[in-house]
């Protein structure tokens, strides 16, 4: 019995495959190419088909690997999700129309003609958040455990009259070292950097910067429900209806603006569990979100 399920996955695969390949053969269609190995990416690419087949536009998720790269050759755009998906396909399809959706900003070979749209926000809209929590805050601290985002966090933070304190993680140095290092400052700006921010140190982090009396703004909205004050955080849909954008441009002009691109649409959350015990009177989240976005606009 295993063994026929095992068949039948198998032959439903295959179908699949060449369901997606005669698509690709089309002016028009467009390929997604995700792994189901990455949930969170491939929500995202889900609603990304269901947005274009919305509007009329073929389109279909491959959950791709190496060994079935080859079907993306036909297609009229292909839209990666992942940061060595992305390298993968780009390096292997120099001249194909990509949107690539990366998780952070990569080092793509051969990118220089395409799309890349960056999910993680942009840095200097992390600092406009802080700016438009309080005027109390003066001081940011940021751990990391390397040097270099060290000169555009520091132009960010220049830019919007905050003072930057960058704590580099030392080689021999424990993470509770660091942390101590690092309560020197009115908030703390948490940065995707998984030698820092891991599952395993999360929840200390949290709660030694709460013990201390210091928010922390964190990159997703599973930091903010763990504890942390505030993040800014862009939902699939969000994410989604950009790239949609992006596509409906590219069949009105027959090309993709390359570049690197953020975020357009976000959302700010709020913990306020967390301001009310640090007694910190905040404004709601749509007075936040516009003044970030006045930030912006100048």
């Amino acid at each position: 019995m295993k063994y026929l399920i095992q068949k039948f996955a198998a032959l439903c695969l295959f179908i699949s495959l060449l369901t997606n390949a005669a698509l690709a053969a089309n002016k028009g269609d467009i390929i997604i190419a995700a792994s189901s190995d990455k949930p969170t990416l491939y929500q995202i690419a889900t609603r990304i088909s269901q947005q274009l087949i919305e509007r009329g536009i073929d389109s279909a998720v491959l959950d791709v690997d190496k060994s079935t790269l080859s079907i993306l050759k036909n297609a009229d755009v292909v839209i990666t999700l992942g940061n060595q998906l992305s390298h993968d396909i780009v390096e292997q399809f120099p001249n194909q129309n990509i949107i690539a959706i990366a998780t952070s900003a990569p080092d793509l070979k051969n990118s220089a003609d395409k799309t890349v749209l960056v999910i993680q926000q942009p840095l200097c809209r992390q600092f406009l958040l802080i700016k438009n929590l309080s005027d109390n805050i003066q001081t940011v601290s940021i751990m990391a455990s390397n040097d270099k985002m060290r000169e555009p966090l520091q132009q960010c933070a220049s830019k919007h009259q905050l003072t930057l304190r960058f704590h580099l993680k030392q080689a021999d140095e424990s993470l509770a070292a660091l942390l101590a290092r690092s309560l020197d400052s009115d908030i703390i700006l948490a940065l995707p950097d998984r030698e820092i921010y891991n599952q395993k140190t999360v929840k200390t982090i949290l709660l030694q910067a709460y013990r201390r009396r210091i928010p922390l703004i964190g990159f997703s909205r599973s930091f903010v429900n763990a504890g942390a004050l505030a993040a800014l955080h862009s939902t699939p849909e969000q994410l989604a209806s950009q790239v949609t954008h992006l596509v409906q441009s590219y069949l009105r002009t027959g090309r993709l603006k390359p570049g690197r691109l953020y975020p357009r649409d976000y959302s700010v959350y709020i913990n306020h569990q967390v301001s009310n015990a640090l007694q910190l009177d905040l404004p709601d989240a749509s007075r936040i979100r516009e003044g970030i976005n006045k930030g912006e606009a100048r």
